[in-house]
């Protein structure tokens, strides 16, 4: 019964209702855009009718259910499920992986498997806590990858009994999508209507810098600068 989980064919997504089609930000005009629609990113397109390791569409709840199922033994049996959420080590190499799960024990949880993916502009992270029976899922349209890790990181200590905290917003991604509207008269007084909200990284914005410089946006790298 889970009715939203399928393979689906690129072109078809952006016309589907109750669908989250994924955007990257375009550095040059500071919106999101299709990814396909960026440089070297065409190949999304004639690769998302590939089945196998990635493109599969799902919902929170019907993960929920794939969740609530490998609880069980209506698929899998208890045999079966320890071979899969066990590490099986290469013989020359380190491991943390089973079947499609990476393993390891919390202190305090118990065993975790989890999985992480991305694809075209998705970021997503499923994690089981096998003795404690709790599930976190992120599921991310616009590729911020440190927001996803941020997330997922605050529900796990929520878990553990800590404070659950709404990560602060980073410069770099706010400077990036504003970057097209200032200049050097008004940068700082936008910077100073962020700071107190914005998680500040001189090397996140030594970064943004060379990726302007890299397509060739020698204006808005003296600004990141």
């Amino acid at each position: 019964d889970m009715r939203s989980s399928a393979f689906y064919e690129r072109d078809t997504i952006w016309k589907m209702k109750n669908y989250a089609p994924a955007y990257m930000l375009d550095l040059k005009t500071c919106a999101y855009t299709k990814p396909e629609n960026l440089p070297g990113k065409y190949y999304y397109t004639f690769l998302s009718g590939r089945l196998g390791p990635g493109r599969l569409s799902s919902s929170i709840n019907d993960l929920v259910k794939w969740d609530s199922i490998l609880n069980t033994n209506a698929i899998f049996s208890e045999k079966s499920k320890q071979k899969i959420f066990q590490v099986y080590k290469p013989e020359k190499d380190s491991s943390d992986y089973g079947f499609g799960w990476h393993i390891y024990n919390d202190d305090s949880l118990g065993k975790v498997v989890y999985h992480t993916g991305s694809w075209a502009g998705n970021l997503t992270s499923i994690k089981r806590y096998i003795d404690d029976k709790s599930l976190i899922v992120v599921l991310n349209n616009r590729y911020n990858t440190a927001y996803l890790k941020d997330i997922r990181k605050q529900v796990e200590g929520y878990l553990k009994g800590q404070t659950l905290e709404v990560p602060k917003q980073k410069i770099e991604h706010l400077l990036q999508k504003e970057i097209c509207n200032l200049n050097k008269e008004n940068l700082y007084s936008w910077y100073e209507s962020i700071a107190d909200e914005a998680e500040i990284s001189l090397e996140a914005l030594a970064d943004l810098e060379k990726e302007y410089l890299e397509i060739d946006e020698p204006r808005k790298a003296n600004l990141a600068k």
